[in-house]
């Protein structure tokens, strides 16, 4: 994935998807566009709003992603926007007042319908990127908006693309999208697990594998202190004091995605 899904709100999109209607009162929390509102924006009212910004097509970027869980469709858990919102305060407030920002939670042929109408004139529409790459998506992230298809998303889902929306701005940048992805997974596991769910399994095992075994070795504060705060630069020095191999060589593995290497690196 990369930083498509963290470049911030298009104000005017945000306002279209979040858009005054009347939802169950069971799960009625702002900013969430539910496939069986009566004024909910479609798909299409999704891509002609951006179209009209010049912001349609994915912008040439690899998109945001969440895969589906390996082995095929995974529980239909997702968490409601309120409660990713709490989890992930609870566990992450000291550094950053989470921001809940805007969700869409579609159905499966909705869900891939918005996907490409941002997506389907580009090398990374579902057919040739999607389909072929994973298969399916338990959510993808866009201008601040995350979309969730509720066939396949899980308890990770949400947290997940939220934590996108609340990394600081130098973030991905700094460290590249695959260690991006394994950052925002760990996180995403330990703010459920300090929550008390269990069963979550990894969209980016890889990713998450080797920043498993980074955290096992030099902790996971400076982690935060640059994906909250930006403190790139301490990461830099936390990585080069701690660990077996220098900064600059991790991340080009990690860009590689050579997770051996990358791991041993980081030992």
């Amino acid at each position: 994935a990369s930083q498509l899904g963290h470049l911030g709100g298009n104000r005017h999109l945000q306002r279209v998807l979040a858009h005054t209607h009347e939802i169950a009162k069971s799960d009625a929390q702002p900013g969430i566009q539910r496939e069986d509102d009566e004024e909910t924006a479609s798909p299409t009212a999704v891509a002609e709003s951006e179209e009209q910004h010049g912001h349609s097509h994915g912008d040439g970027v690899e998109p945001d992603v969440i895969p589906q869980a390996e082995g095929g469709a995974g529980k239909k858990d997702y968490l409601e926007t309120a409660v990713a919102l709490k989890v992930l305060e609870d566990s992450f407030g000291k550094y950053k007042k989470m921001a809940q920002g805007t969700v869409s939670i579609l159905g499966q042929a909705d869900f891939q319908a918005a996907y490409d109408k941002i997506y389907s004139e580009t090398e990374y529409s579902w057919e040739k990127y999607i389909k072929v790459k994973f298969g399916n998506l338990g959510g993808f992230a866009y201008k601040g908006v995350n979309y969730v298809n509720t066939a396949i998303a899980s308890s990770t889902t949400v947290p997940h693309e939220m934590l996108h929306n609340n990394a600081h701005s130098s973030w991905s940048g700094f460290v590249g999208s695959e260690m991006d992805e394994g950052v925002t997974e760990h996180l995403t596991f330990e703010a459920l697990k300090a929550a008390k769910h269990t069963g979550m399994t990894s969209k980016y095992p890889e990713q998450y594998g080797v920043i498993t075994a980074l955290v096992a070795v030099m902790g996971d504060e400076a982690l935060k202190e640059a994906y909250f705060k930006g403190s790139n630069e301490d990461l830099r020095k936390a990585f080069n004091q701690k660990c077996k191999g220098a900064w600059v060589d991790f991340k080009k593995k990690m860009d590689e995605k050579n997770w051996t290497q990358a791991k041993a690196l980081a030992l």
